[in-house]
């Protein structure tokens, strides 16, 4: 694997930012988004307006509150109790509605004003885009056990899939495994515009944190024939590295009993 491992120097302005915006997970992967612009606009636009959608809907439920639960609003005075409906089972029906509703719709609109549109106010649509993700806040920092490394190693392999990467919109590169770090990306595009980096420092690469220093796995050089078999082998040679065969043989077993048509390798994960 000669050539496709890279040590970065500790004062390299790109481990500088991998460090300021790690959650512990110690793991990024970067990759440039060269769809068409206006393939990009075009999903922003359906996401804005979805999101528009759920907002005015939202707001709709707000302020048509007092009707749906009359028998609270009566309670207060806030209506005429003798011309309302007050049955308990219409107010328990519209509650379930909204809890769903907004136990759903807040954290979708939340992270879409925070992350994609506020990225784009300020960025904007480039021909080529800087595309950074990181586990999801809900996946553990640091995998506790050999069986949940197998799983942090399976959907890194999934992660970097040359037909996930190079053939979907960068912000549909996220799964719920890996989200989309928008918040470093825009200091990517800062970095970009002082000319401390190259744009091309941001293919395909698997970023690590190991003994003190940053690590870039570059496979983008394995882009004109990467498959996900190339990929596999390069992790292996990873874990294998790091003194992880265990890891890697709990891997190829899970890998196998899937072939074969045993249980599913996510559900095999979580047992």
């Amino acid at each position: 694997m000669k050539g496709k491992y890279k040590l970065l120097p500790r004062d390299s302005p790109i481990a500088g930012l991998l460090s300021r915006h790690d959650a512990g997970h110690h793991i990024c992967i970067s990759h440039l988004d060269r769809s068409p612009v206006s393939q990009k606009q075009i999903n922003f636009a359906i996401a804005l307006f979805i999101c528009s959608v759920l907002s005015g809907l939202m707001t709709w439920r707000v302020l048509t509150a007092k009707s749906h639960y009359a028998g609270i609003a009566a309670a207060f005075g806030l209506v005429n109790s003798d011309t309302v409906d007050s049955r308990w089972y219409w107010m328990l029906m519209h509650a379930l509605i909204d809890y769903q509703l907004y136990s759903i719709g807040w954290h979708r609109l939340r992270n879409f004003v925070v992350g994609q549109l506020w990225h784009r106010v300020q960025w904007g649509f480039r021909p080529t885009e800087i595309i950074l993700r990181r586990p999801t806040a809900k996946q553990s920092p640091t995998p506790p056990n050999e069986k949940k490394q197998v799983k942090y190693a399976t959907k890194l392999n999934e992660a970097v899939d040359p037909s996930l990467v190079y053939k979907n919109i960068g912000v549909h590169t996220a799964t719920p495994f890996w989200g989309v770090d928008f918040k470093a990306m825009g200091d990517a595009y800062q970095m970009l515009k002082k000319r401390e980096i190259m744009e091309e420092a941001w293919d395909l690469r698997v970023w690590t944190f190991e003994d003190g220093q940053w690590t870039s796995l570059e496979l983008w050089r394995l882009y004109d024939n990467a498959t996900n078999k190339e990929t596999e082998r390069i992790i292996k040679d990873t874990l294998r590295s790091q003194g992880r065969e265990r890891v890697v043989k709990q891997w190829d077993a899970l890998m196998l009993a899937a072939k074969q048509g045993d249980k599913p390798v996510e559900e095999t994960l979580r047992r």
